[in-house]
């Protein structure tokens, strides 16, 4: 009897808990991770397995579409709840790929669809250079990657609806620089790159119309920078980085560079919005290739 009134109750706020979020009104938002994600029960114990990337997690958020996120003692960082092959957990907000802020890119503004599909319903537009929120990515078929994201606004949930993922920037940037190569970015201005981190004390410096003539300094101390441009795959997407080899001495080496410097086009895009005087005052992530 002890042990059904148990069964009784469990149901019980089971059914609470799901008339509570957005399985109520089938509005969950779903995504697909880039990374393997780390997974706890319901009661905050780490599990011996991952949800590894590109599968399907259910985010449960309130009926509203509001997340929620919890601490246990045990962990340091914040969880929210999912639905992982119909069952309950949590995993690490800093793994779920929603929530990211992005502008629309496309010049004359976009349409907002009632459903993820060229012929579907228009519900709104979007302005260019819009900010919008990522809240649910698009089912998918075969593995095949989605065309859609359901969007809202940052502050709430207008402009909520399915749009074109062609027609977002890749980050919170003027979306007018979107699909400028960093070349055409950096051509004309005066560049003037510290490290991010500053662990080795590298500037790097150009002027207008110089950007492959750096010249640049470790600790005050004169050094050797060479430019280039180079696509890198980012979780199955190409991403342009601008790169320096940088040597200690001007005697070339085939095999190594002494550090090597870099920064994606939207951390690039990023920073260039806030230039003034036309005068490229930004951060740069350097690695030593020396050290053990």
């Amino acid at each position: 009897m002890k042990s059904l009134l148990i069964l009784i109750l469990i149901f019980g706020l089971n059914c609470k808990t799901k008339n509570e979020d957005c399985r109520t009104n089938n509005s969950c938002p779903i995504f697909y991770p880039k990374l393997a994600v780390e997974v706890f029960d319901t009661t905050g114990k780490l599990q011996d397995w991952y949800i590894t990337s590109g599968q399907k997690i259910i985010l449960l958020t309130s009926k509203e579409g509001k997340r929620k996120k919890v601490q246990f003692d045990e962990y340091f960082l914040p969880l929210e709840k999912i639905l992982y092959k119909d069952k309950e957990f949590f995993i690490p907000t800093n793994l779920i790929t929603l929530g990211d802020i992005v502008r629309v890119a496309n010049p004359e503004g976009i349409k907002i669809k009632e459903s993820p599909n060229d012929e579907s319903k228009n519900i709104g537009e979007i302005p260019f250079n819009t900010k919008v929120e990522i809240f649910s990515h698009q089912e998918r078929i075969d593995k095949k990657e989605s065309k859609y994201y359901k969007v809202k606004s940052p502050d709430g949930f207008s402009n909520y609806g399915w749009v074109k993922i062609s027609d977002l920037s890749d980050g919170d940037y003027d979306a007018s620089l979107f699909q400028k190569k960093i070349s055409e970015l950096l051509k004309d201005v005066t560049i003037e790159f510290t490290e991010l981190v500053e662990n080795h004390g590298i500037k790097i410096k150009s002027l207008p119309g110089e950007l492959y003539k750096p010249s640049c300094t470790i600790n005050g101390k004169e050094c050797y920078a060479s430019t280039y441009i180079k696509d890198e795959m980012d979780y199955n997407k190409v991403i342009p980085y601008l790169m320096y080899d940088i040597l200690l001495t001007p005697e070339f080496r085939a095999a190594s560079s002494d550090f090597y410097c870099k920064l994606n086009h939207i951390e690039l895009a990023t920073q260039f919005q806030f230039m003034e005087n036309n005068i490229f005052n930004g951060h740069i992530s350097c690695e030593s290739l020396n050290e053990d």
